[in-house]
């Protein structure tokens, strides 16, 4: 079961708020809590997409590798934002981009 610290921090994302509290219990059912060290990667782009992810705590660097693998920086994604959830919901196969540990952070997936 996931720890409370954890469920009372996803009640507060707009993601989640609204749900109906059997609803909510069946998302906690399949998260899990994840911690990466800073430069750990948490996927790699074209991997199966598979889950979407809460920042609890750090920031996540989101970046895409060129033909030439070069990395260009997208995004940063800070504590409390959610992120991937678009790519899940579209039945897309395959992540489009890195996600990258940018310096500390707990995932929630």
């Amino acid at each position: 079961m996931l720890a409370l610290e954890y469920q009372e921090i996803m009640k507060k994302v707009p993601l989640f708020m609204g749900l109906e509290e059997e609803d909510f219990n069946q998302i906690i059912e399949g998260t899990s809590v994840s911690t990466l060290r800073s430069g750990e990667t948490l996927f790699r782009q074209f991997q199966p997409a598979t889950d979407f992810f809460l920042v609890v705590k750090g920031k996540i660097k989101i970046s895409l590798l060129s033909i030439d693998g070069a990395e260009k920086v997208v995004d940063i994604i800070n504590e409390g934002s959610t992120f991937a959830e678009a790519i899940i919901l579209r039945g897309m196969n395959g992540y489009p981009v890195n996600r990258e540990l940018y310096p500390k952070i707990r995932t929630v997936s």
